[in-house]
């Protein structure tokens, strides 16, 4: 079943019509997703509606957040206990921001979007960015 994919405050969220992440989630829905991007758009994954995931679901996760990168942020929200025990089972939670709630993603988010989107102007120096970028991630 296709995923409902919105434009919120510049960013690219992705709500799962399904309660089972697993293979068949990417065929479904890779390729809108990929059709959405635009230059620097931040994914937010929301997550609140999953309740099991298999393999093939944490390998969908890994080909979105290749898909995304290295220009737009691939962010995890409303990360439920079983999904995060995948992760951290599979060895592959450090690859993922998670984030409690997709308002949260957001706020992490934005500053982000501006920030690319300044440099790609040229109105804002690389080590502004960088500083920033440090700044959030430390936080």
């Amino acid at each position: 079943m296709p995923a409902q994919i919105l434009h919120q405050n510049g960013c690219i969220v992705v709500h799962p019509a399904t309660k089972h992440l697993g293979r068949t989630f990417l065929a479904a829905n890779a390729a809108s997703i990929r059709e959405q991007l635009g230059e620097f758009e931040p994914v937010i994954f929301d997550a609140g509606d999953i309740q099991t995931v298999d393999g093939a679901g944490l390998g969908s996760l890994l080909v979105l957040l290749r898909l995304c990168e290295p220009q737009h942020e691939f962010l995890l929200s409303n990360v439920p206990p079983t999904l995060a025990s995948g992760l951290q089972l599979a060895g592959i939670s450090s690859l993922f921001t998670l984030f409690d709630s997709v308002d949260d993603a957001l706020e992490y988010a934005i500053p982000l979007l501006r920030l690319r989107r300044a440099v790609d102007e040229q109105t804002v120096p690389t080590e502004v960015l960088q500083a920033e970028e440090q700044i959030l991630s430390s936080g």
